[in-house]
């Protein structure tokens, strides 16, 4: 096999102490072992520097960085990004578990099919690891068109060139929808995208400990509008309109937490094939909050889009 890519895996990390050798452990057992391995700790008050540590000392591909404060995801991968060598950056999140031959295979298929920025499919596990589903395959035509109604390319299963970083200018505060935002701004600029037909992460979903859907998921949504809006209109990015987003009432958040434990409720209970229970969490979690029956709506019209494209 030929290794001449240097590839930079970059990793931000913070209180993932439960899952972060597991993660890290994924990708140095990787076929493809020309890699450097940036793992940014974002401040984290667990043991998941400590651990960093640890295994640096046993890999000298790790390498180590910790804001001297919580800055959050978007300063904490540009500031991967702006410390990585390779040519290629391959995305990975600290709960996650890449498959062993993800960054051969997916290296193949960037360089096979000519593209500049590719994803795959996830397998969904629980926080135990159990393997509860998986995520849709779209062509690159699907990709591009169904960015109206969703994130189409999973962020820890991105790969693509470093130029299309320092292009775009990196990630923009705008998280939880950082990764939307950054895909939005490729596509605009005509980077060319695709898709393994075959999953390549584990997706860890954290419905007890709590993800980024559960803890941030009413700004997630609110966010997501916004950066659409952004790439809808080609209008001019503001810091004023961020922080305006943010904001919202108490009562608000904590009707949109109730939703969302409902979603997982129908979502795991979908999974399992149980129709008839998973039905009225997913009315109910739309009920509450207008911003869950948005989300659900995008999906339903995305799924009818799905399959008028396979007639």
């Amino acid at each position: 096999m030929n290794e001449t890519d240097l590839v930079s895996v970059v990793i931000p990390v913070y209180n993932v102490s439960q899952y972060l050798e597991e993660a890290v452990a994924s990708i140095q057992n990787q076929t493809y072992s020309n890699l450097e391995i940036i793992c940014v700790d974002d401040f984290s008050t667990d043991d998941s520097l400590a651990i960093l540590q640890r295994l640096a000392k046993k890999d000298n591909r790790i390498q180590i960085f910790r804001n001297k404060c919580n800055l959050g995801i978007s300063a904490t991968l540009n500031k991967a990004i702006n410390n990585s060598k390779g040519k290629i950056i391959v995305r990975m999140d600290a709960d996650d578990v890449s498959f062993l031959d993800r960054v051969e295979r997916q290296i193949s298929f960037l360089k096979g099919g000519n593209f500049e920025f590719v994803g795959s499919p996830v397998l969904y596990i629980t926080e135990d690891g159990k393997e509860i589903g998986c995520s849709s395959f779209y062509t690159t035509d699907q990709l591009v068109r169904f960015l109206r109604y969703k994130s189409t390319l999973g962020h820890p299963t991105w790969m693509l060139y470093k130029s299309i970083y320092d292009e775009l200018g990196g990630y923009r505060e705008v998280a939880p929808a950082e990764d939307y935002d950054f895909l939005l701004r490729a596509v605009n600029a005509d980077v060319k995208i695709g898709m393994t037909e075959k999953p390549l992460l584990k997706f860890r979903t954290q419905s007890r400990t709590g993800g980024t859907a559960l803890t941030q998921g009413l700004v997630q949504r609110k966010m997501f509008n916004y950066v659409r809006r952004l790439s809808r209109d080609r209008a001019v990015y503001s810091e004023r309109d961020v922080n305006d987003v943010k904001l919202g009432s108490i009562i608000g958040k904590k009707l949109f937490h109730v939703s969302q434990l409902l979603y997982y409720r129908a979502t795991y209970n979908k999974h399992k094939k149980n129709y008839l229970v998973a039905g009225p969490f997913l009315f109910l979690s739309m009920l509450i909050s207008p911003y869950q029956f948005q989300f659900v709506y995008r999906a339903t019209i995305l799924k009818l889009l799905i399959l008028a494209d396979r007639k």
